[in-house]
């Protein structure tokens, strides 16, 4: 069980740093427009986020094999941490570190999705305001028909 608990322990710090560095590629994506970066990042974070799950999946299966239901509580924010056997309150305490990077990124990505939303509105202003120029319009109007096609050598 205390080899268990060792190995809980280097799975959570793993998680931990895992999840910083998700924080981190959010934080570049909050500060770039540029649409291939953003894409880029956000598949960085995908697989950040694939190691994650494999982390916590294998922390619950050592946890549940070598404490049972206890276990699994360990991981649980709502759970007091009182109520723990002693050796599992440290695997409470850094589960509740890793939640505060959690809370952080969270916070990150509405702002993320606000950003994205405001791109998104702002881009089509701007195609709507170059719709609106009459000399564009007019030579695109002109192209579409078929008189002009040939007046302007293509067949």
């Amino acid at each position: 069980m205390e080899q268990q608990l060792k190995q809980v322990t280097m799975l959570l710090e793993e998680k931990k740093l895992a999840f910083e560095r998700y924080e981190a590629l959010t934080d570049t994506l909050m500060e770039t427009s540029d649409t291939d970066i953003m894409e880029d990042y956000i598949t960085k974070r995908a697989n950040m986020a694939n190691k994650i799950d494999m982390l916590d999946s294998r922390i619950k299966q050592l946890l549940c094999e070598a404490f049972g239901e206890e276990g699994s509580r360990a991981m649980k924010q709502s759970t007091l941490r009182e109520s723990l056997p002693q050796p599992l309150q440290p695997i409470y305490d850094c589960n509740l570190r890793i939640l505060e990077v959690v809370r952080r990124i969270r916070l990150k990505d509405s702002d993320i999705t606000a950003g994205c939303v405001r791109f998104r509105d702002e881009t089509m202003e701007k195609i709507k305001a170059t719709n609106n120029m009459p000399k564009i319009n007019r030579y695109l109007n002109n192209l579409s028909s078929p008189e002009s096609v040939n007046s302007f050598g293509v067949v």
